[in-house]
């Protein structure tokens, strides 16, 4: 880390320095009472709120690394492995940091964000509450700006549902200043306010209140109510000697500036269209606004990785059953068709018009197919697809390079990345068919992570939801439809919206075409326009589709002018007070980098809070108890450790750091 992304950190550090000696003491003077016979497994009590942070940076400052590299091992060493709750808005953002949506941990539905659905309907669902936020010290949110306002609302109310009876929380005062979360000690925020809203953007929660129903107002309050914010400034994403750092840091400044001609020409080289080849981007992901472009890159890409792979490509055409029409009305307006070629498949229940498969493709979910191991946006790759008697005729001819499926196939296997979970039975040979699988045996074969997807019409747990579309026809006229909908709910990681792309480094290239529907904001516009240009590293990795004047007026603009005054508005002094802060905290506690490289290693080193908690209590989280102050675990130099390596300025410094001993030791005997 370098001293920037120190600043929230030695706050947050500080904080809980403080509570854990006010901790300390406590016990000492209870055990030497003799008050408490046992030691409780946390090391700082799990209610009584601490601070509020919020951690905002551009594309690329390092906010994911400092969530999963630094802050959740600081939450778990101090309140265990389920003391830190990550979490965010949209699936892929909650992947990116190892978390579940809000949704997941709120345990509510999409449709329950107002007051009323938001009430404890059973015992069981009071239980299951309590089970994600009883155990929790520290809750961390990315890509705060996805998340609605009532959704922020909807997640601070369930949360002091799930603590009420724990921790004798008054739910009353679930939004008052200090108590949100259920008194949770520390919540952590990043994002950016430069990215896109949701969907409308008026349930954003940097936009205006009024006229607003009272969960978005809520809402708003709760996300202001921040003890500190930041600001991270340096940018480790872009490695282009190019450009496109000075582009993106030049869209942020308010009022706008024009580009140089030669940054212009920079950005026109990567247009199809001026000469940018195609040539070597089977791996670039396409990607665009417009679910009408998102169609077309998911088709080129399927056939791109058949051609590959030299494999058949399966085309599935989904079954819509459209209810509120006749079946002549449905014949002769051909609205079956229709209805299949509607391009965005949010309408559709997340369920594509077509699925394009081959075995060895690389495919992610649409739907929550299992509760725990394949939520939304799960990748994996196809191993085999079971089709039916009629479609199995000639499946076994590789000269077709496509085939059209008349029937669903009985199921797709796909290998799940990084799970081994078994979902399937094993298949014993021949030797071991009298008994069963043998894990030595090297011709019994195991499906680790292999998962069977079969067609549904809703995801698992869910019942069927109609979708509701209007269409038009060849000759202009307009038809509202309803119906629902099943397919395999598969598709290419290849191909997907700028919304799944947010806040995610695509280090294999991105195709990114330059198309934005009629009915959005010129604000929407302008930051969907800056979100596309920080994906990559560099621009060489960028090709463009449409990059025309119209783009280059967008850059020059400026940031949204609404959008910067309200988090003006809500946060500059803050913004202040906390640097000055953190710059006092850093001195104090020996973290501002001094001199040479390995100087700023041996001074992170000394990471006091982790340090100095792990001397002298138990925590739950390391096997080997600590027996004496004087006796320190194997486990807190590993922590240490992780620490030091992660200030490094290059590689070769972090190896020339010397491996922790496997044994316990005396502190005084080692130097740090």
């Amino acid at each position: 880390m370098n001293e920037d992304q120190m600043r929230p950190v030695v706050c947050i550090a500080d904080v809980m320095q403080n509570a854990w000696e006010k901790e300390r003491d406590r016990r000492a003077a209870a055990r030497s009472a003799g008050e408490q016979p046992k030691e409780p497994r946390w090391l700082i009590p799990l209610c009584g709120k601490l601070a509020n942070v919020l951690v905002v940076g551009g594309g690329g400052c390092g906010k994911t690394r400092i969530i999963t590299k630094v802050l959740v091992v600081l939450f778990t060493a101090f309140w265990g492995p389920r003391g830190c709750l990550r979490t965010a808005y949209s699936n892929k953002a909650a992947r990116g940091i190892g978390g579940k949506t809000c949704f997941k941990i709120a345990k509510i539905v999409p449709q329950r964000t107002h007051f009323l659905g938001l009430r404890v309907t059973d015992d069981e669902e009071q239980k299951a509450l309590e089970r994600v936020w009883v155990p929790a010290g520290a809750l961390v949110k990315d890509e705060f700006s996805q998340e609605p306002g009532p959704m922020e609302n909807a997640l601070c109310l369930r949360a002091a549902y799930a603590r009420a009876p724990t921790y004798g929380f008054d739910v009353s005062t679930y939004a008052a200043r200090g108590r949100s979360f259920g008194d949770l000690p520390i919540a952590v925020t990043c994002g950016d306010e430069l990215q896109l809203p949701p969907v409308p953007d008026t349930s954003s929660l940097l936009a205006p209140t009024e006229g607003r129903s009272r969960e978005h107002r809520c809402g708003v309050e709760i996300f202001r109510d921040q003890t500190w914010v930041f600001r991270l400034t340096t940018a480790f994403r872009f490695t282009g000697r190019d450009s496109q750092c000075a582009i993106l840091e030049m869209m942020r400044k308010p009022g706008g500036c024009s580009l140089t001609t030669a940054q212009w020409k920079e950005l026109q080289a990567t247009d199809v269209a001026n000469g940018a080849t195609l040539q070597g981007t089977e791996a670039y992901t396409h990607c665009s606004y417009a679910w009408s472009s998102v169609c077309v890159g998911q088709a080129e890409r399927s056939r791109t990785s058949a051609k590959m792979a030299g494999a058949t490509l399966f085309v599935i055409p989904a079954q819509d059953h459209i209810c509120d029409r006749t079946a002549r009305e449905i014949r002769d307006l051909e609205l079956a068709k229709l209805a299949l070629q509607h391009p965005n498949m949010n309408d559709m229940n997340h369920l594509p018009g077509i699925a394009l498969l081959h075995v060895g493709m690389e495919v992610r979910c649409t739907l929550t197919l299992h509760q725990t191991e394949v939520p939304p946006d799960t990748v994996g790759t196809v191993q085999w697809i079971d089709l039916r008697p009629d479609d199995r005729a000639g499946a076994a001819d590789h000269g077709a390079p496509l085939r059209l499926l008349t029937r669903f196939p009985k199921a797709v296997a796909i290998k799940i990345d990084g799970c081994d979970k078994q979902f399937l039975p094993p298949k014993p040979c021949a030797r071991h068919a009298s008994a069963r699988a043998c894990a030595d045996c090297p011709d019994c074969k195991f499906f680790k992570g292999v998962f069977l997807v079969e067609p549904v019409d809703a995801a698992v747990g869910s019942k069927p939801r109609a979708w509701k579309i209007e269409v038009q026809d060849g000759n202009g006229n307009a038809y509202d439809l309803k119906g629902y909908r099943r397919q395999v709910p598969l598709t290419t990681t290849r191909a997907c919206t700028l919304f799944t792309v947010q806040g995610v480094t695509t280090h294999d290239g991105l195709i990114f075409h330059w198309v934005f529907p009629n009915r959005i904001s010129a604000e929407a516009r302008w930051l969907a326009t800056y979100v596309a240009l920080s994906r990559t590293p560099s621009l060489q990795l960028l090709r463009s589709i449409g990059m025309t004047r119209k783009i280059r007026d967008l850059i020059e603009q400026g940031p949204p002018v609404g959008v910067v005054q309200r988090f003006a508005e809500l946060f500059d002094e803050k913004l202040q007070m906390s640097d000055k802060l953190a710059a006092e905290l850093l001195r104090k506690h020996g973290w501002v980098q001094r001199g040479s490289a390995r100087d700023a290693v041996l001074q992170s080193m000394r990471f006091f809070v982790s340090f100095q908690a792990l001397r002298c209590l138990k925590p739950l989280c390391f096997p080997n108890p600590i027996r004496s102050p004087t006796m320190f675990s194997t486990h807190a130099y590993v922590l240490i450790e992780t620490m030091q390596r992660l200030s490094c300025a290059s590689p070769r410094e972090r190896d020339q750091i010397p491996k922790t001993r496997r044994k316990t030791q005396d502190p005084t005997k080692r130097q740090i």
